[in-house]
Formats: C-alpha cells, sequence, structure tokens
C-alpha cells in the first residue's frame, strides 16, 4: 500500500504543474495566453468523451444513461440506441467509453467498452464493465 501512496505522491506533482496553463510569475491566465473556448454542443451530465480511432467522430456519454455520437466540429449528433440501461443517482451512472486504437482502420463495427452502474438487489447498485460492438 504504500508503494501506490508514494507513486500518487510522485505523480500528483507533474500532474500540478501540468494542469495550469497560467503563468504564476506574470500573472497571465490560460485566456491570456491564448486559449480559447468554442461551445460544440449542450449535454445534460456529461461524463466521457472519446474519439473514435481513425475519424472525427467523438462518442460521448451522459451519467444519465445516453451514448452520443458527434463530429468533432459539431455539424451532427446522434443518439446511440441500444446501451444498457443505468442506475443514475448520486455517483452512479453511466462512467467512461473506450475504444480499440487497432481498429482505427476499420470499416463499420468497432470494438466499443463502457462503463456504467447497474441496480442490483435489495436496492444496491454495482459497476459495470462491458463490451460490445458500435454499428454505425
Amino acid at each position: 500500500m504504500k508503494t501506490i501512496s508514494k507513486m500518487t505522491a510522485l505523480l500528483s506533482l507533474p500532474a500540478l504543474a501540468l494542469a495550469s496553463c497560467a503563468n504564476a510569475e506574470t500573472g497571465e491566465s490560460a485566456e491570456d495566453a491564448g486559449f480559447t473556448v468554442t461551445e460544440m454542443g449542450e449535454f445534460e451530465r456529461p461524463w466521457a468523451i472519446e474519439f473514435i480511432p481513425g475519424s472525427t467522430t467523438l462518442a460521448i456519454t451522459e451519467k444519465e444513461g445516453r451514448l452520443w455520437l458527434m463530429k468533432a466540429d459539431g455539424s451532427k449528433r446522434t443518439e446511440v440506441a441500444g446501451v444498457p440501461e443505468v442506475a443514475f443517482g448520486g455517483q452512479g451512472g453511466f462512467g467512461d467509453v473506450a475504444f480499440l486504437e487497432s481498429e482505427a482502420d476499420v470499416e463499420g463495427p468497432r470494438t466499443i467498452y463502457l462503463s456504467w452502474v447497474e441496480m442490483g438487489e435489495n436496492d444496491t447498485r454495482g459497476a459495470v464493465l462491458g463490451r460490445g460492438m458500435l454499428v454505425c
């Protein structure tokens, strides 16, 4: 357990240094440094976002249990049907989304990994990791 704690501490310092785009010495903010924000769309509690390898399409999860595909320029957005039912509430809901980078050149269905929370017995909830095929 100590090894994990030491590793976390070692990784935390560089992460903090990289997390800020502001220059502490000059007082320059991220906005002053040229960082701009462009709104691409509105979502209800977005949780995870991932490019589908080899494409300009993003997969975006919403905590309530929706999965969206959206072009990176925001021009087209489609809700994906057939996703698992999630137990939304508190910390529970749809979680991460991931794809196999090795399928970047694949035409057709792609392997997709999702995490979510589902209802269990006696009003319990549990985390789930699943794999499926995304057919577009």
